[in-house]
């Protein structure tokens, strides 16, 4: 997989390694992960991250850890695991503290206790001081839900006079300003990024992420990945509009913008028979003043789909990464 990257001439790769409140590797701080050994909680021989890691440097690839900081595992999974775990006590303490939330069936972290995302920061510290990793990575999964009876019990103790929207505001800022931070004082040349929803109204509509506080200030992270999803004729977010709707809003120094395009649309609805899409919208991109690269979901789309479209696709993208 790192070798296929490197030949297509990209430089960096963002590996998840916490789905659910999980871990690919090692931890004290989250169990193993269902997707490592099949059973929740239940460890492996050897430390895929490590491995993995070394592979990247191997083929000069920068290695940046991906993983959700609130949504943790399904509910049949979280009482699975060991209760020396602190998720698990929140889970089991329910009835008295909503630390732990299930909704629909899935348990979240509740980012309106301090502890709570303490909890995200100590899980970064273990990574960035174990590991050489290049930076630290999360993406859109904030808030699950704009339904006030998610956190009523921490806005209640913790809302401080705020309105319950700004409350939950305050909870993401200080989530990722607190990721940030925990990066620098670790290993101050580790980069920290965060890839939000591409449309900006579902970010501060619905999942309560203030993109462009972030993108504006000194202290929330490096860079930023909107997932851009949507082809050049989109009816409501068109790419290249969006596209110079986002890096207008970063203005902190030294911030990026890294567009993410969406290989995996390719041989879908309105992306049948491009061939050239994504490498316009690389191109259009590097047109932008606070350009820092693009990023690609998924690996799947570019290297395992063998459409004739996805062939065309990749040679226009070799033109311009080699």
């Amino acid at each position: 997989m790192m070798k296929d990257c490197a030949n297509l001439g990209l430089n960096t790769v963002f590996v998840q390694v916490r789905p659910n409140g999980d871990s690919f590797y090692p931890s004290s701080v989250y169990p193993w992960s269902v997707y490592i050994s099949g059973t929740a909680g239940q460890g492996v021989g050897y430390d895929p991250l490590a491995i993995m890691i070394e592979e990247a440097h191997r083929y000069g690839l920068k290695f940046h850890v991906w993983f959700n900081p609130y949504r943790l595992q399904p509910e049949s999974h979280m009482k699975t695991i060991s209760t020396s775990y602190q998720t698990r006590k929140w889970y089991d303490s329910r009835s008295t503290s909503d630390r732990v939330v299930v909704l629909n069936g899935t348990c979240y972290l509740n980012p309106g206790y301090p502890e709570a995302r303490q909890l995200i920061v100590s899980g970064v510290k273990e990574i960035v001081s174990k590991y050489n990793v290049d930076g630290i990575h999360i993406d859109d999964y904030f808030y699950p839900t704009t339904d006030s009876s998610f956190d009523q019990k921490a806005y209640a103790v913790n809302g401080g006079g705020k309105s319950l929207r700004d409350f939950r505001f305050d909870n993401v800022n200080q989530t990722v300003k607190g990721i940030y931070s925990a990066v620098k004082s670790t290993k101050s040349y580790v980069v920290f990024g965060v890839s939000p929803a591409g449309n900006m109204s579902n970010n501060t509509n619905t999942l309560y992420a203030d993109t462009k506080k972030w993108t504006s200030n000194n202290g929330y992270l490096d860079y930023i990945i909107p997932q851009l999803y949507w082809n050049y004729d989109h009816p409501t977010v068109p790419f290249a509009s969006n596209l110079a709707n986002w890096n207008a809003t970063v203005t902190a120094p030294g911030v990026k913008i890294i567009p993410g395009l969406a290989p995996y649309k390719i041989d879908q609805g309105e992306w049948t028979n491009c061939g050239d899409v994504l490498s316009r919208m690389v191109t259009d991109s590097r047109k932008q003043s606070r350009y820092g690269g693009v990023a690609f979901y998924n690996f799947s789309a570019l290297f395992k789909a063998q459409s004739a479209v996805m062939k065309t696709e990749k040679d226009n993208l070799l033109k311009l990464f080699k």
